[in-house]
């Protein structure tokens, strides 16, 4: 099983690295005097996608990587079952790592003294962030399974993720003007468990019933 997540970290490295990149570039952008409340230019706007950044990678990745990770593992001689709880133990692995380079470049202007800098998230929200990064991971590695086999069951799954995530997005912005009160980070939970046990069983499933192709 080690060696199946050594397999599987070393090949998505270059998501952690590419993240890593994007906020080095942030932090410049910071530090030399932007993020701040006034900035509305195409820089701040990147600024504050960030974290969305960590999920658009890690999607994209794990969808176009699922499946051939798997066929790959099965050719080597690695048990269905042994590649499951390897591919679960490195989605949380990879989702804390995400979210400890987050963390970082959230303090980061704390401790330099950037008073003029706006966090594109609090300390409070890294806890949510984690576990959105784990159920992307998720539901991408079970899209990556599900696209070879079922190509239309993979785009309804796409379409319904979409439209959730959208609904999800500008509850949190009402809520966010004050346009009504939200229990929203309650409703981010229940979302975020209800897609990661889908993808988990979904996973399952599709795993257990695998053959070398």
């Amino acid at each position: 099983m080690l060696r199946t997540i050594r397999f599987l970290w070393r090949n998505c490295s270059p998501v952690f690295l590419l993240f890593a990149g994007y906020l080095a570039v942030m932090m410049v952008y910071a530090a030399l005097g932007g993020g701040t409340r006034e900035d509305y230019d195409l820089l701040w706007s990147y600024y504050k996608m960030s974290p969305m950044m960590a999920f658009l990678l890690f999607f994209f990745f794990e969808t176009a990587a699922g499946g051939s990770w798997l066929n790959l593992a099965l050719s080597t001689c690695c048990t269905r079952r042994r590649f499951f709880w390897a591919n679960q133990l490195f989605l949380l692995l990879a989702a804390l790592v995400l979210t400890a380079i987050m963390a970082l470049c959230v303090m980061l202007p704390g401790w330099m003294g950037w008073d003029w800098v706006v966090p594109f998230l609090s300390l409070s929200e890294l806890p949510l962030f984690f576990l959105s990064t784990a159920a992307v991971g998720e539901l991408a590695h079970l899209l990556g399974l599900l696209y070879p086999h079922h190509p239309k069951l993979g785009i309804l799954c796409t379409t319904l993720g979409i439209l959730l995530w959208l609904f999800a997005t500008v509850w949190n912005a009402l809520s966010t003007l004050g346009v009504f009160a939200s229990p929203f980070p309650l409703l981010s939970v229940l979302i975020l468990g209800g897609l990661s046990l889908a993808g988990l069983l979904g996973s399952a499933r599709i795993t257990g019933a695998a053959a070398v192709r």
